[in-house]
């Protein structure tokens, strides 16, 4: 069973008994965490660790840190979602549980800068994937591969057949130059 379903059950039990309701309210809602959302003023990049605001508490200052399995490269001002939670995740030693809020930056909202950090990275999409930037996609400078070696003349002199240099070295020369400005 559901354990969403199984306490749904136990509270239609406990129907009439309003203190055990509330107890029951109460325990749903110091166990289940709670998203906010945070203005960066300072993050280091190294350690993931940030001094975040939350507006919605008048500008409130918190020191956290990123839990995602994404590295973040965050510059004052970004936003970032924050999970709130009474559990200390980076103490196991603090269990007091009641009367704390710890937040944790769990993502970037239109981040800037994205950090994938693991031994293997694996794209899947049902759909067609896009990577670009303002100057060039990686489609185009795959087409320009292509067009080139299509573009290849050979020529035969004595000694026997060669590459005609000339048309290589323009493509090429653009393609590098592709490469360059979509990867670093």
């Amino acid at each position: 069973m559901d354990i969403d379903y199984a306490i749904y059950r136990m509270n239609q039990r406990l129907y009439g008994n309003t203190l055990t309701q509330e107890d029951v309210k109460n325990w749903i809602y110091s166990n289940i965490f709670i998203i906010k959302i945070g203005t960066v003023k300072e993050f280091k990049q190294q350690t993931q660790e940030a001094i975040v605001t939350i507006p919605e508490f008048e500008d409130l200052e918190i020191h956290t840190k990123n839990i995602s399995n994404i590295s973040l490269e965050l510059s004052k001002g970004d936003t970032v979602l924050l999970l709130q939670s009474s559990v200390n995740i980076f103490d196991k030693n603090d269990d007091i549980h009641f009367d704390k809020h710890h937040f944790y930056i769990l993502s970037a909202i239109s981040p800037k800068t994205l950090n994938l950090i693991s031994d293997t990275v694996k794209i899947k999409a049902n759909n067609k994937i896009k990577i670009a930037n303002e100057v060039t996609t990686l489609k185009s400078i795959l087409e320009s591969i292509v067009s080139a070696i299509e573009s290849i003349k050979v020529v035969t002199i004595k000694e026997g057949p060669v590459i005609k240099p000339v048309s290589l070295k323009i493509a090429t020369t653009k393609i590098n130059s592709d490469i360059n400005s979509l990867f670093k």
